[in-house]
């Protein structure tokens, strides 16, 4: 049976990888089978970060509730940017052959959402279970 830090980490990670994936995946039907975009390239770069928004902050709300630390959603959100960083370069840069400067500026630092949305979920939850328990 596992222990409740083993099931943490384990969703702690998938959760990393879902923030990832999701968009990833609503990404696809907006390129033709060449590879091209179909949309505007704003209206895509919009939808990817209200997607990976979404996904990130549903996820961070079901790991946070039991976390009494800002700083640890910080360290969740940080964790998963550099995740999202390590797919890209791994998956993305190769498709879409672009240097990682290019990428640095079209895509991956848009992710720096990520661990600034951990950390204002922290201090959220943190002001939440403060009221609560008054």
């Amino acid at each position: 049976m596992k222990t409740r830090r083993q099931r943490f980490i384990f969703h702690f990670l998938l959760g990393g990888l879902a923030v990832w994936a999701v968009p990833f995946l609503v990404s696809l039907p907006f390129f033709s089978k060449t590879g091209q975009l179909q949309i505007d390239i704003f209206a895509f770069k919009t939808i990817m970060i209200l997607v990976s928004s979404f996904v990130g902050l549903w996820i961070l709300s079901a790991v946070l509730p039991a976390i009494q630390s800002a700083q640890y959603g910080m360290q969740i959100g940080a964790t998963w940017m550099v995740l999202n960083w390590a797919l890209d370069y791994l998956i993305l840069l190769p498709l879409n052959d672009m240097t990682i400067q290019e990428y640095l500026f079209s895509t991956g630092l848009r992710y720096l959402h990520i661990p600034m949305s951990g950390y204002f979920m922290g201090v959220a939850m943190m002001r939440r279970g403060a009221i609560l328990s008054d």
